[in-house]
């Protein structure tokens, strides 16, 4: 029996920066059941185009699963997007039709720190298109530390800190250090 045959609660998750969109699509156990890529989805890019790059991951992903993409509607959406704390367009997101059973837009940090660590306290450091850091805790998130700050937060709860050698930044384990 297929996954869309046993109406099973289907959710898709999508990490959209402005290097690439990806989408994964999970069932209540958190089983993986599919996975697609697209391209920029930054909404710098503008939001028609930044969520069409997240469809076509979807879609991608629904068909990756073997669900075929009519089963975008029936799936809950997480979907985090560079850029979604710019003024207005968050409302513009909310305007914006989409195929899914609801929707959440999210910063794309969160949902990267949110997809690294599930729900246990944990940090990341994007270095890419975008330079960013976010540390989520089961409390909300931390906010208002500069770069150097928040490494120092995040770092320790990897195991790491950070360490510059030979003009280079490098990550080192906490216990090498001591």
């Amino acid at each position: 029996m297929t996954v869309a045959a046993k109406s099973v609660l289907l959710f898709v998750g999508v990490d959209g920066g402005g290097t690439g969109c990806r989408a994964r699509i999970e069932d209540a156990e958190r089983s993986l059941l599919g996975s697609g890529i697209a391209g920029p989805a930054a909404l710098r890019v503008g939001v028609d185009r930044a969520f069409a790059e997240v469809e076509k991951a979807c879609c991608a992903a629904a068909e990756d699963a073997g669900l075929g993409t009519s089963a975008l509607a029936s799936m809950h959406a997480a979907v985090g997007l560079a850029g979604v704390g710019r003024k207005g367009l968050f409302e513009q997101l909310e305007r914006h039709p989409h195929p899914f059973r609801s929707v959440t837009y999210i910063h794309d940090a969160t949902i990267a720190c949110i997809g690294a660590h599930g729900v246990r306290d944990g940090g990341i450091v994007i270095v890419g298109t975008g330079n960013h850091w976010v540390y989520v805790t089961l409390h909300g998130t931390i906010a208002g530390m500069t770069p150097a700050e928040a490494l120092s937060v995040v770092l320790p709860t990897c195991g790491l800190s950070p360490v510059i050698a030979r003009g280079t930044l490098q990550l080192r384990p906490l216990q090498e250090l001591r």
